[in-house]
C-alpha cells in the first residue's frame, strides 16, 4: 500500500491531531573558515563525553565532559585567532582588503545599499521628538533649585618633594600590582 492508502486507512483527523504538518526552515550558514578536522574531532569527543555523562549521570563523567568543553572552547579560540592573524597579515599590503577583513572579524555585514534616510529627515525626526517632549512637559511645574553657598578654593598651599613621595607611596601600596 502507498502512504496515501495507509493514511486513508487510518483516520486522517487523528493523523492531523497527533502529527500535524510542520514546515521546517533550514538556515544555511557559511562554513567557518578556521573550522578544520582538529575542531571536528574535538567536537565529536566532547559530544561523546556529554552522551556518556547523560547516560550514566556519574560525577566523574560530568567532570570529564566539562574538561572537554573547556578544551574545545580553547581550541576554537586558538584556531580563530591563528586564522584571523594570518588573514590580516596577508592583507596588510592592500588596505581595502585589510578593511574588509577587519569588518569580517568584527562580524559586521557590509551592505551595498545606500541608506534611504537623508540628513534633513534625520534633523526633522529629532526636531519633532524635542517638540513632543516639550509639549508633554509643558504642564509640569518648574523645579525650584535651592541656592547653596559653596566654599571657594582661593589659594594653593605649597608642598614639599617628601610629601609628594609619601603620597605617591601610599597610592602605590593601596593599588594592587598589575
Amino acid at each position: 500500500m502507498s502512504v496515501d492508502d495507509l493514511a486513508d486507512t487510518y483516520n486522517r483527523d487523528l493523523l492531523d491531531q497527533h502529527c500535524p504538518l510542520v514546515t521546517v526552515r533550514h538556515k544555511v550558514q557559511p562554513m567557518t573558515q578556521w573550522f578544520d578536522t582538529d575542531c571536528r574531532a574535538a567536537q565529536r569527543q566532547t559530544r561523546a563525553a556529554e552522551r556518556r555523562f547523560r547516560r550514566t549521570c556519574v560525577e566523574a563523567d560530568k567532570q570529564a565532559w566539562l574538561r572537554k568543553c573547556k578544551a574545545l572552547r580553547a581550541l576554537y579560540e586558538q584556531k580563530s585567532c591563528d586564522y584571523w592573524r594570518n588573514v590580516i597579515a596577508a592583507g596588510s599590503v592592500d588596505t581595502k582588503r585589510l578593511w574588509n577583513t577587519l569588518h569580517a572579524v568584527l562580524g559586521e555585514t557590509r551592505s551595498e545599499d545606500v541608506d534611504a534616510h537623508t540628513a534633513d529627515e534625520f534633523a526633522a525626526f529629532f526636531g519633532d521628538k524635542v517638540a513632543s517632549v516639550r509639549a508633554a512637559c509643558a504642564s509640569t511645574p518648574l523645579y525650584d533649585v535651592p541656592y547653596r553657598i559653596a566654599q571657594m578654593l582661593e589659594q594653593f598651599a605649597p608642598v614639599t618633594v617628601e610629601e609628594v613621595d609619601r603620597l605617591i607611596g601610599i597610592v602605590r601600596r593601596a593599588r594592587p600590582a598589575s
